[in-house]
């Protein structure tokens, strides 16, 4: 859901005139703010956390990996160096 709203802009640009670009922004900002709650938040960030856990469940860590944001604040050089050789698994995994 965030990446749909940081990639909205951008892909108006292509369909609207510059003009009408900002005022369309200035409206899905106003949108987004408005209709943002706490709780809504949460509860679609507890779900995201458990279709995590069932996922790894179902597919394995190899397939699906959780990265807690703690560990990636404390150690990032570490935790991204775990998250890039995982990939480098997936990717010669296929092969």
């Amino acid at each position: 859901m965030i990446a749909s709203y940081r990639q909205w802009g951008l892909r108006a640009s292509h369909d609207l005139a510059e003009e009408s670009q900002s005022e369309a922004t200035r409206i899905e900002k106003r949108r987004a703010r408005d209709s943002y709650h706490p709780a809504i938040a949460s509860l679609l960030w507890k779900s995201a956390v458990r279709q995590g856990f069932k996922g790894q469940k179902l597919f394995g860590n190899e397939w699906v990996r959780l990265v807690h944001y703690e560990a990636l604040v404390s150690n990032a050089e570490t935790t991204i160096a775990d998250i890039a050789s995982g990939w480098e698994n997936l990717i010669s995994h296929k092969r």
